[in-house]
């Protein structure tokens, strides 16, 4: 597993994290069809630790997926990743709680936004 984000025992986080991230979305998208990836929680805000895990909001379209969750984790293979995943219908019907979560955050991937999907 690649750890992209990590250097000397430390989580650091830098556009250079974000581009790499961002390149492997391409990686998933082809196997799950991505409506939204959003980098939340402590990154964005800047209150990371050590001990910090990545926080993704992984929203997708189409039919229900067997395992969201190992397919995502499997194909970014990025340390400390912690995927939240939801289906479009999911998303709406959560809006409340996954609003909060893309408070503060970074959006990575947009379906409806053509630069989110170019690499770095």
């Amino acid at each position: 597993m690649v750890d992209i984000l990590q250097n000397e025992s430390s989580i650091i986080f830098t556009e250079e994290g974000i581009s790499l991230i961002k390149g492997k979305l391409n990686q998933l998208e082809a196997k799950l069809p991505l409506s939204r990836v959003v980098l939340f929680c402590s990154y964005p805000r800047g209150s990371y630790t050590v001990a910090s895990d990545i926080d993704l909001l992984v929203v997708y379209r189409g039919k229900i997926h067997r395992d969201p969750f190992l397919l995502v984790k499997d194909t970014l293979r990025i340390s400390g990743l912690e995927p939240h995943i939801y289906r479009e219908d999911e998303y709406e019907d959560n809006k409340e709680v996954v609003k909060r979560m893309e408070e503060d955050g970074i959006v990575l991937w947009d379906k409806d936004r053509r630069d989110d999907r170019e690499g770095p």
